[in-house]
């Protein structure tokens, strides 16, 4: 009998066994759009650092679909033991904010690992427009109220959604013109058939550069590396209108701490490789690398921003 109380009393003293991390297995990133997209290549950037500190292969699976569904379900309901993960990008905010019959909650059915990286986002106009501030701009759209127009790459995206804060916030009337991408919104911005279009800076800076679109402002806290002569919102008057792409790593609910906490290390030790940074430069993200309870925070204000946002501009995403 002493013995065994012996036993208990060791283990009490030594408290909870530590998981075990990693296994002998290989851990698997989940995104929510096909390959090729923006969280693709962000988690083939940061898959072969994991690989390398932590000493199990990476593999980046693919499940778009049915409004990301698809992807979180898995994850949500895998084993807690750090292998299976979600490379999440803003997109999942919008989805998540609906007012009624969200499908998921980024925090409760989550656990926030990182926020990896955000994406500037450009305000783009046709260069027939006679503008050329983001002032002027809201002038011309006050003065003629219901004719401007914005694209986006579908109802509910961020780029959309961001146009409609940019109406709420600047108490204007535009009307918006949903494509199947935001390639063909940027192309009819450039041919002067829509006014005008919020994007991910990556993909209009060769067009700023050659004049087929006006650059008017950036919505990141400071001015674009690409485009050092667009100024940012906040200079122009607007230090609240805060919107970015962003992309951040999940893990499954009951995840331990220490788990997160060394996920979280090594994606922040990886962000700080040369080649990574200027990689993430050429797509127009910065590498971020923040702890768990400061994704969960950006997580709330994006939430709260985006129910308000969708609340007010009165649009039904199913």
């Amino acid at each position: 009998m002493r013995f065994i109380l012996a036993a208990i009393f060791a283990a009490l003293a030594l408290g909870p066994a530590k998981a075990e991390f990693p296994l002998k297995r290989p851990i698997t990133i989940i995104i929510g759009v096909p390959a090729g997209g923006g969280a693709d290549t962000v988690a083939r950037l940061i898959g072969p650092k994991l690989t390398e500190t932590l000493g199990q292969p990476v593999i980046i699976e693919p499940r778009p679909g049915a409004n990301y569904l698809n992807s979180v379900r898995p994850v949500a309901s895998a084993a807690p033991d750090g292998h299976t993960l979600l490379l999440a990008s803003s997109g999942f905010a919008m989805i998540a904010a609906k007012p009624t019959n969200a499908p998921f909650d980024l925090v409760r059915d989550l656990v926030p690992v990182s926020l990896v990286a955000r994406g500037h986002v450009i305000l783009v106009v046709s260069p027939r427009l006679q503008v050329s501030t983001v002032p002027e701009l809201v002038a011309l759209a006050k003065a003629n109220p219901g004719e401007l127009s914005f694209g986006s790459g579908g109802t509910g995206t961020l780029f959309h959604l961001a146009a409609e804060y940019f109406k709420s916030m600047t108490k204007t009337n535009m009307f918006h013109v949903p494509y199947k991408g935001s390639v063909p919104a940027l192309q009819d911005v450039m041919g002067g058939h829509i006014d005008f279009l919020f994007d991910n800076i990556g993909s209009n800076v060769p067009h700023v550069q050659s004049g087929a679109v006006k650059g008017l402002g950036v919505t990141s806290p400071q001015r674009a590396v690409s485009l050092p002569d667009v100024p940012t919102f906040a200079e122009l008057g607007f230090p609240d209108f805060d919107v970015s792409q962003w992309y951040g790593l999940f893990a499954p609910p009951g995840t331990p701490p220490e788990i997160v906490n060394r996920l979280q290390g090594e994606v922040a030790k990886g962000l700080t490789s040369p080649e990574t940074v200027s990689r993430l430069d050429a797509l127009g993200n910065l590498p971020v690398g923040s702890s768990p309870a400061e994704f969960k925070k950006i997580l709330e204000v994006e939430h709260a921003r985006w129910s308000y946002v969708i609340k007010e501009s009165g649009l039904d995403l199913q």
